[in-house]
């Protein structure tokens, strides 16, 4: 069978006949026509059946009249059971109305027993038949397969006949399932959606005029209600004549790929909103360092806008920092990811900004690295709090360091006050000694005058504060200030009328308001103006912003002024250190801004300095408004008529000099003094005490080792309930002092102190009506 194209093979060749002789008969005829088979001989219905299955003929062939059983029996039985199997009839008689039924059944052809020549032929035929239709079955099915793998689906429009033929894919496509009967071209319009029919027509109605293929993206509605997108394509097929007579083509579904377009399209659009509302400035740069993308956080912190920037080398860098950025962009194009880049950049303006750059490459499908997406975090606010926190933590530290200093002077300080002050009263008129006294007298009270500047800085001093005005505070001060400045220095004032109060040490503020007039007059030596100015203020979110230290709402401002040389970035920066000064040797302590500096704060206030050199320098200070009346300053204590007496006085102070020059000031104006050198010294005396002794004042150090004044003090009152207290300190601590202001009924002496105002305070503890002091307790 190799010369019909056919497998070299034997064919499989099953004989329905009765008839043994005939059977042999055609088994001869085929081999001397050369065909290579295999044969297999049945003679009814149930070995016919039986071969179908297990024998697997290629061809059938059988007789036409069979006893009990007939060819038309033995065709539908083929036909039922392997209806790819070809069935040639062969018989001894057969009319033409009989053959033609046969054809009409199926039958492939027919051979009358007495012409057997002809089934040889007849057999390669059918076996030629039977190889075209495994073909066309094995291509159908690889088409159908191909249509299903990649969801495209074929469809035929037979304009003649208007009936519109779909494969199988197609149907799965527009989930229609298929009837049997031809799709109309109706029907298939019914299923495209709505808005999509127009265009659907519009195209097939161009093919037809211009006989050019179509192509269209569309949508459809399944019965199910689901919406599809499908591409499709289709071209003219024309007859003979050149008319029109089929539309083929095919079509696609490309709802996943429209969904992932949309999909992508949605995310762009949350990439943009995050990008334009993005309140970090993101950019993108080819290689070559052209900007290509500039978001509105970019033009806030930078100053250009994106039309400016976009296009264009991009223009952040710093000539002294760009070195460092391009070092950092030539990272990113090496395929580096940058994070948290410290840089200086550049902005419009010629101003710089501390930032943060993030930074990743961007690339191509290729995996190349084709330019940078960049972020820039913008830290100057963080880099402003840093130096703000790094400045308070050195003032604390300063502070806390002045205060012990001020503490262990004050009570040196003390000593030698006391003794020159004992030395001056032993002394007589005319004694030559008296001069060497006064001079460490002199000396001593300067001494006490920088300690007292210290515990101002510190914020520990002992304040007597009232709810005033800042009016009243400079109208005081104002008096003093123009005989302090001299007459090349205008003063000016300019206050609010509706001032609102302040709670402070009237005191105090003016010694604020002195320090900085001084300082302004130091810094115009050639004269020029001092202006003061006080107003309300309400300090908001952008206060707090640019300085992180401020708790917004509603102040007091006092504004000092002047036209003086001003100040460089560097001096500022260190102004309300203790000892820092810009003036000569010997010309200042750098303790007066220091003493404003920690007023203000003790106060509950700020103060901030704004100068440039050569443009003058403005001090100014925000205290908290208060909602209450102003107070009238309190009258002055009435002093006492004699400062000797004969009470019994127990002196508590660690500090042997300072304890021995306080007993010797007492006993000196006739007191009984007991001294002990701590707490529990002082207890223990207490108890050694016979029943008919008693103590009268407690004079007690604040601060000491082990036991505080305040513990010696509430120890000792069970013992002497008739007992009253007379604190002294070189600085306060939060036994007695709450926020620089002393507890109602507290007696106390700030050190140094002199023999006079020891004596004048013990008088008048002693003296005291007993609810203006609680006692011990």
């Amino acid at each position: 069978m190799s010369d019909l194209g056919l497998s070299s093979e034997p064919c499989r060749l099953l004989l329905v006949d009765d008839v043994a002789a005939d059977a042999e008969l055609i088994v001869a005829e085929l081999r001397r026509a050369g065909l290579a088979f295999t044969s297999q001989w049945v003679q009814n219905a149930a070995e016919l059946r039986h071969a179908l299955h297990h024998f697997l003929p290629d061809v059938v062939l059988s007789d036409h009249s069979l006893p009990q059983f007939s060819g038309q029996d033995a065709l539908r039985m083929v036909q039922a059971e392997r209806p790819q199997t070809p069935v040639v009839i062969v018989t001894g008689s057969l009319d033409e109305e009989t053959a033609a039924d046969y054809i009409k059944s199926g039958a492939v052809d027919y051979v009358v027993k007495q012409r057997l020549h002809r089934l040889g032929p007849a057999v390669r035929r059918a076996l030629a038949l039977r190889q075209t239709e495994d073909q066309l079955r094995r291509t159908t099915e690889f088409m159908t397969l191909a249509q299903s793998v990649v969801h495209i689906g074929t469809w035929e429009w037979d304009m003649a006949k208007d009936v519109v033929t779909w494969s199988d894919e197609t149907y799965r496509i527009f989930g229609v399932a298929p009837t049997g009967q031809h799709m109309s071209v109706d029907a298939y319009l019914g299923l495209i959606h709505p808005e999509d029919r127009d265009v659907v027509k519009d195209a097939v109605g161009r093919a037809l005029e211009t006989r050019e293929p179509f192509e269209i993206d569309h949508r459809i509605i399944r019965p199910d209600g689901d919406l599809r997108f499908l591409y499709g394509r289709g071209a003219i097929v024309s007859d003979s004549a050149g008319r029109p007579a089929r539309l083929i083509g095919a079509v696609l579904d490309i709802t996943n790929r429209k969904q992932a377009e949309e999909a992508l399209r949605r995310a762009n659009d949350r990439l943009q909103g995050v990008i334009q509302s993005s309140p970090l400035a993101i950019l993108s740069l080819d290689a070559e360092g052209i900007v290509q993308m500039w978001n509105p956080a970019a033009e806030r912190l930078f100053g250009w806008t994106a039309a400016h920037a976009m296009g264009r080398p991009l223009p952040v860098a710093p000539d002294d920092d760009e070195e460092e950025f391009r070092s950092a962009r030539r990272r990113v194009m090496q395929g580096e990811s940058l994070t948290g880049v410290e840089l200086i950049q550049k902005k419009q303006d010629g101003t710089t900004v501390s930032v943060n750059l993030f930074a990743a490459p961007l690339h191509d499908a290729d995996g190349h690295v084709t330019g940078m997406l960049a972020l820039f975090e913008d830290v100057s606010g963080v880099k402003r709090l840093e130096q703000q926190f790094f400045q308070a933590q050195k003032m604390e530290a300063v502070g806390r360091l002045a205060g012990g200093v001020a503490h262990d002077f004050n009570n040196l300080l003390t000593a030698i006050l006391g003794s020159a002050e004992l030395l001056l009263e032993m002394l007589p008129p005319d004694d030559p000694g008296r001069e060497e006294a006064n001079e460490i007298q002199k000396a001593a009270l300067r001494a006490a005058a920088l300690t007292q500047q210290l515990l101002a800085f510190s914020r520990q001093q002992v304040l007597a504060p009232r709810v005033l005005s800042l009016n009243e505070a400079v109208a005081t001060a104002e008096k003093l200030l123009q005989r302090l400045i001299g007459e090349d220095v205008d003063l000016r004032t300019v206050l609010a009328d509706d001032l609102g109060a302040v709670r402070a040490d009237p005191g105090q503020l003016e010694q604020v308001i002195v320090n900085l007039a001084v300082n302004a007059r130091d810094a115009m030596p050639a004269g020029g103006k001092l202006t003061i100015e006080t107003a309300n203020v309400t300090l908001d979110e952008a206060h707090v912003q640019a300085r992180s230290v401020v708790v917004p709402g509603r102040y007091v401002m006092l504004a000092v002024s002047d036209t003086g040389q001003g100040m460089d970035a560097a001096t500022q920066a260190r102004l309300f250190e203790p000892f820092f000064t810009t003036k000569p040797k010997g010309k200042g302590t750098g303790l007066g801004l220091a003493m404003v500096y920690g007023i203000v704060k003790q106060s509950g206030g700020y103060i901030w300095v704004y100068s440039e050199r050569d443009r003058g320098t403005a001090f100014k200070i925000y205290l908290p408004r208060v909602d209450a009346p102003v107070e009238s300053a309190p009258p002055h204590a009435v002093a006492p008529g004699s400062l000797r007496g004969s009470e019994t006085i127990l002196v508590v102070e660690d500090q042997e000099e300072v304890r021995s020059v306080i007993r010797r000031m007492l006993e000196g104006r006739g007191y009984r003094v007991l001294v002990a050198a701590g707490g529990h010294e002082a207890l223990r005396l207490g108890s050694e005490l016979e029943t008919s002794q008693t103590i009268d004042l407690l004079v007690t150090d604040v601060v000491m080792p082990l036991m505080s004044g305040r513990e010696v003090a509430l120890l000792l009152g069970p013992a002497f309930p008739k007992m009253r207290v007379l604190y002294l300190s070189g600085y306060t601590d939060e036994s007695i002092v709450h926020h620089g202001m002393l507890e109602p009924g507290i007696a106390f002496l700030q050190k140094p102190f002199s023999a006079q105002a020891l004596a004048g305070k013990v008088r008048e503890a002693l003296d005291a009506p007993r609810d203006a002091q609680e006692g011990p307790a």
